[in-house]
């Protein structure tokens, strides 16, 4: 269990969450388009989607750090990806880049947010 495809990550606290979600043996792509991803108006990629998570699938952001935006853009993303979330059943968790800055701290984080 683990990535469900060679993983891609975009930072290094995403590649801490990655290990993070490998250590719990949990099945995840990473990089996810939704709504077309990075090739379409509109489409966005989350940095996790776990897919086959009980009781609904998780999306996951790590918020902050590099590649992420700031006020009323990333407001938006976040919204927009609330609402696909919502429509599709799937829970979504933003964690704070600041808290993954080992494997260790990234698993401390997810089980702060019920992710085991």
């Amino acid at each position: 269990m683990g990535a469900i495809e060679p993983p891609r990550f975009g930072s290094k606290e995403e590649g801490n969450l990655g290990a993070a979600l490998d250590r719990l043996r949990l099945d995840y792509y990473s990089q996810y388009s939704v709504m077309g991803g990075r090739r379409y108006r509109g489409g966005y990629v989350l940095d996790f989607y776990l897919p086959y998570t009980v009781p609904q699938s998780i999306a996951i952001n790590v918020q902050g750090g590099y590649w992420h935006k700031t006020g009323a853009e990333e407001a938006f993303e976040n919204a927009t990806i609330e609402n696909w979330c919502q429509d599709n059943d799937v829970r979504y968790v933003k964690i704070p880049a600041e808290l993954l800055q080992d494997a260790s701290a990234a698993l401390k984080a997810l089980q702060k947010e019920n992710i085991q």
